[in-house]
């Protein structure tokens, strides 16, 4: 996959602001961290939401797109991930369909067919406190990547289901930042502003919004990670960190399936489901 040209231009930029111009260079990190960048969407994609219900809700004065498959009873909410989507989970609704669930999912601030170009964790928690307030809850929570840190944060403040499937979700804040900071060729050094930024802006520490600390505010809920040997995003030590933080929590390993593909998987899917039916 190339890289973005974008990416490439930061990755030159950075060390050289670092050196002359520390300060911007600080504002530049911590700007980038909450950006988000949109990737054109495919026909079979449209074709995809074409057939959901569509409605609005608004988080933070931003118009967040929101989509929903089925009417059955059983009801599945299902969180991308960072630069994600809700068409990620194409293969999953169909899988849940089948079952007699309704599918519900939406497009966070700054992705997909939502409005803005920035957002962080706490808007997704709040888009997710809003569709269960709308959906009297769910049977399960699907959440990707940072959308299963932001759905562990709103079922922690207001429990909304009982069984939570964390794919590939990230949460330790130090492994975060360094991998952020590997991707724009940035130092240690940016941290400390990024981490005072969102106390001074949000009253709150950084790693206090970490999975490996909000697993501990669950109450009740069964828990299943799944995670790839060969994700370069989210390494093993992060499920590890959750595991030795909450024990309600059912481990599934992969191999080969890296960060997104797992997303298409039948073997995954169909271990989501086993999940569920569970006791």
């Amino acid at each position: 996959m190339k890289t973005n040209p974008i990416l490439k231009l930061l990755q030159k930029v950075f060390p050289f602001l670092e050196k002359y111009w520390p300060s911007v260079a600080d504002r530049l990190f911590t700007y980038l961290f909450f950006r988000t960048f949109r990737s054109p969407f495919k026909k079979k994609d449209l074709a995809f939401l074409a057939k959901a219900d569509q409605g609005l809700i608004t988080v933070n004065k931003k118009k967040v797109r929101t989509y929903q498959w089925g009417s059955g009873e059983k009801k599945v909410l299902m969180v991308h991930g960072w630069m994600g989507r809700a068409t990620q989970f194409d293969e999953f609704v169909s899988f849940y369909l089948d079952k007699g669930f309704t599918c519900v999912a939406f497009d966070a601030p700054g992705h997909g067919m939502s409005s803005g170009n920035r957002t962080n964790i706490l808007e997704f928690k709040e888009v997710i406190l809003e569709l269960s307030k709308i959906h009297k809850g769910f049977d399960m929570i699907i959440a990707h990547s940072l959308g299963g840190a932001a759905s562990v944060l709103a079922n922690g403040e207001r429990k909304i289901s009982a069984k939570q499937i964390l794919l590939a979700t990230p949460s330790i804040g130090q492994r975060i930042l360094e991998g952020f900071a590997q991707g724009v060729n940035a130092s240690s050094a940016r941290f400390k502003y990024l981490r005072d930024s969102i106390n001074r802006k949000y009253k709150l520490d950084f790693d206090s919004l970490m999975t490996e600390n909000t697993v501990r505010s669950l109450n009740n809920v069964d828990l299943l990670l799944i995670n790839d040997r060969k994700d370069h995003l989210v390494q093993l030590e992060h499920p590890r960190a959750i595991l030795r933080n909450y024990q309600r929590t059912e481990y599934y390993e992969t191999s080969d399936l890296g960060h997104n593909r797992m997303l298409k998987n039948r073997e995954v899917i169909e271990k989501t489901y086993l999940h569920y039916q569970e006791i």
